[in-house]
C-alpha cells in the first residue's frame, strides 16, 4: 500500500473545523494536528511531515506572554524546506486592514516555500460537494500536486549530494583512483547544464560497508585559474564538504625528497605575487593554511603513515618486475610547505631561492593548483580541504619519466585512507 504524505494542520478553530478538514484531505493526505497552542512550537518541531496547513489568524492561541498567537514566527519555526498552504475565514478583513500584502512580502523576504492559499469558503463549498458525490476535492489535488512535486525536487537535489569532491590537473592524475576495483563503483559522466566540464560520479564501499558518494573533476588546463573554478563548481553544486585534490608534483633538490613521496602540505605559499616597479620586483607572498588537519588524525598512526605506502610500492613494483628498480625507494610523508606558481621550474636549485624568499625554510614541494585549492576554505568556511600530491622529479632535468608512478601513488593512497575509514567523512544530507 502506497504511503500517503502527510501534512501538519495548524488551526486554533481545529475542533470545529475537524471534520471538515477530514472530509476534504483525508482521502489522499494523512492529517496531524495541533489541537492546542501551547504544544504549538514542540509539534512543528517534533513531527515529521510533508507539508503544513496553517490558518493565517491564530488570535485565539496565546503566547507565553498572554498575546494573540501571530503567524510568522510559526513560519519561521517551520522553516523553508518544507511547502506551506495558508488558509483564512477572514481574507477580506485582512484586505481591508492592509494586513494581507504585510505578510505576503514578509513570507517572501524570508523566503518561506508559500505554495497557495485558500478561504475558508473553498473548504466549506469542497465539503458540500464531496458530501453530495459531485467531486473529490480539488484542494486536496492542489495540495498533493504542491507537495510530490516539492518532494521530486529534493529527491533529484539529494541525489546530486555527493560526500567528497576530487579535483586533478591532469587525466593521467584521476585515471588510477578511477581504476577498477571491488568497492569502487564504476564512475559515470555527468554534465551540468551551463558548464562546459563535465563531471565523474560514483561510490566507494568502505571496509565496514559504508558508502562515500564521490564527484571528480579535472580542471580543463592546468594552474590556479582553472583549479579555481573547478573547485568552487564541485563545492556549489554538489554541496560536498570535503574536497581533496590529488596529482603529482616537483620536490625540492634536498636527499630527504624521494620520488614518490608523498606531498600533503600544512601551507601553500603563492611566491610570484608582489609589485613591480621601475626599479625592482618587491616579493609580497600569500600564505593560504590547510583546514581539514588530516595529518593530526593520521600523524601517529604508523599503517597509515608508512604500512599503505609500502604496499602500494610494493604492488606496483610486482606488476612492472622489469623496471622495479626504478621504484624502490619506498615513498614517505611530507607535510612541510609547497610553493605555488604559473611556471614550470626547470632550475636547480630554485625551491632553495624560494623557500628563503618565503621565510619557508622547510618549503619541500612546488606546483601550480595547491595555492587555489587551500584558498577555497577561505570563500567556503565549512568545507575542509586537503591535498595529497606524490613527487614525480625534482626542479632540475624534469621529465615524465616517474609522472605516471607518482599519479598511481596519490591516488591509491587516498583511496586506502579512504577504505579503511582514516578520514572522518560525514554523509551529506538535504534538510
Amino acid at each position: 500500500m502506497e504511503t500517503k504524505m502527510r501534512i501538519l494542520i495548524i488551526d486554533d478553530e481545529w475542533s470545529s473545523r475537524k471534520k471538515t478538514y477530514e472530509n476534504v484531505l483525508s482521502n489522499d493526505l494523512e492529517i496531524v494536528a495541533v489541537e492546542n497552542g501551547s504544544e504549538l512550537f514542540d509539534k512543528i518541531q517534533k513531527v515529521q511531515v510533508d507539508g503544513y496547513l496553517v490558518d493565517m489568524v491564530l488570535d485565539k492561541w496565546r503566547t507565553n506572554d498572554d498575546k494573540p498567537q501571530e503567524l510568522i514566527p510559526v513560519l519561521e519555526r517551520i522553516g523553508i524546506f518544507k511547502p506551506i498552504f495558508l488558509v483564512s475565514r477572514q481574507i477580506g478583513t485582512l484586505v481591508e486592514n492592509n494586513q494581507l500584502t504585510s505578510i505576503i512580502n514578509k513570507i517572501i523576504e524570508k523566503g518561506l516555500l508559500l505554495k497557495s492559499f485558500f478561504a475558508w469558503n473553498d473548504f466549506e463549498k469542497e465539503n458540500r460537494l464531496k458530501n453530495n458525490l459531485v467531486q473529490t476535492s480539488n484542494i486536496n489535488k492542489t495540495i498533493l500536486v504542491h507537495i510530490l512535486s516539492h518532494v521530486k525536487i529534493e529527491k533529484q537535489k539529494e541525489e546530486k549530494i555527493a560526500d567528497i569532491g576530487i579535483v586533478c590537473a591532469l587525466n593521467e592524475e584521476l585515471m588510477p583512483f578511477l581504476s577498477s576495483r571491488e568497492n569502487l563503483f564504476p564512475a559515470k559522466d555527468e554534465t551540468i547544464e551551463g558548464i562546459s566540464i563535465p563531471f565523474k560520479r560514483g561510490v566507494i564501499t568502505t571496509k565496514s560497508n559504508k558508502k562515500i558518494k564521490y564527484v571528480a573533476v579535472i580542471s580543463p588546463f592546468m594552474g590556479m585559474v582553472d583549479c579555481s573554478y573547478s573547485s568552487s563548481i564541485l563545492i556549489s553544486e554538489f554541496k560536498i564538504k570535503h574536497l581533496f585534490m590529488i596529482g603529482v608534483c616537483g620536490g625540492r633538490d634536498t636527499e630527504d625528497i624521494g620520488i614518490g613521496d608523498i606531498i600533503i602540505p600544512r601551507e601553500s605559499v603563492a611566491y610570484q605575487q608582489g609589485k613591480l616597479d621601475d626599479s625592482n620586483f618587491i616579493l609580497n607572498p600569500s600564505y593560504a593554511p590547510q583546514s581539514s588537519n588530516i595529518m593530526s588524525s593520521i600523524g601517529s598512526d604508523n599503517e597509515c603513515m608508512s604500512g599503505y605506502l609500502e604496499n602500494i610500492n610494493r604492488k606496483y613494483r610486482q606488476v612492472r618486475q622489469a623496471e622495479a628498480k626504478l621504484y624502490s625507494h619506498i615513498p614517505v610523508i611530507h607535510e612541510d610547505e609547497m610553493a605555488c606558481g604559473e611556471v614550470v621550474v626547470n632550475k636547480m636549485g630554485e625551491l632553495d631561492k624560494i623557500a628563503n624568499e618565503v621565510n619557508r625554510r622547510k618549503l619541500c614541494s612546488i606546483d601550480m593548483e595547491s595555492y587555489a585549492l587551500y584558498r577555497s576554505n577561505f570563500f567556503f568556511n565549512n568545507v575542509k580541504v586537503t591535498l595529497i600530491k606524490s613527487v614525480m622529479d625534482k626542479t632540475k632535468n624534469k621529465n615524465d619519466k616517474y609522472k605516471s608512478y607518482a599519479a598511481h601513488i596519490a591516488s591509491e593512497y587516498l583511496h586506502e585512507l579512504l577504505y579503511n575509514e582514516k578520514i572522518c567523512i560525514n554523509n551529506n544530507s538535504h534538510t
